[in-house]
């Protein structure tokens, strides 16, 4: 399962990888650890890293009060943690809580990281087409039933859908 001990599959459908098995849920498993683990790749989609635990609290539990949704979120960490098989796969910095890019290997960070190379290296050729660049020196390396994870999957559909009109050949 080198280099990512978790992998997560969301285009096409939802897909988890726990140290090179398939995820199959028990009898017994909880829904929350697997909606937060969902809700923490929308925000990947959204390009936020890490998002606010009090904003994925209110998302979780819209219903609790906030101690009461803070201590469940707190409680759904830690079960997500042990589930993914990985304390460090879940990282959080002061309030915000995100999926450790070192840890967790998702489809959709995947995606974005080379849709924004590739509009990298477009400018580049755009760029030396003026003559205003050296050569380049490296080459081009579920179902959703939930509100904010559709909100996620809309974003990621916005940023790779082409500008209506544009046309790489045609720029300048």
């Amino acid at each position: 399962y080198w280099p990512w001990p978790v992998r997560i599959r969301t285009l096409g459908g939802f897909d988890l990888e726990i140290a090179s098995e398939a995820y199959k849920p028990s009898r017994k498993a909880q829904d929350k650890p697997l909606e937060l683990l969902k809700l923490l790749v929308c925000c990947q989609a959204m390009r936020r890293d890490f998002a606010d635990k009090q904003w994925i609290a209110q998302r979780l539990w819209p219903e609790a009060d906030e101690a009461n949704a803070r201590k469940s979120l707190d409680m759904t960490i830690s079960r997500l943690r042990r589930l993914l098989r990985d304390e460090d796969a879940i990282v959080g910095q002061e309030s915000r809580l995100g999926l450790s890019p070192t840890h967790v290997w998702c489809d959709v960070a995947f995606l974005l990281q080379a849709h924004a190379r590739v509009g990298e290296l477009r400018d580049n050729v755009r760029a030396d087409e003026r003559g205003e660049l050296d050569p380049p020196q490296a080459g081009l390396a579920e179902q959703v039933d939930q509100p904010d994870l559709l909100l996620g999957r809309d974003h990621l559909r916005l940023v790779l859908e082409p500008v209506p009109g544009a046309d790489l050949a045609d720029a300048d």
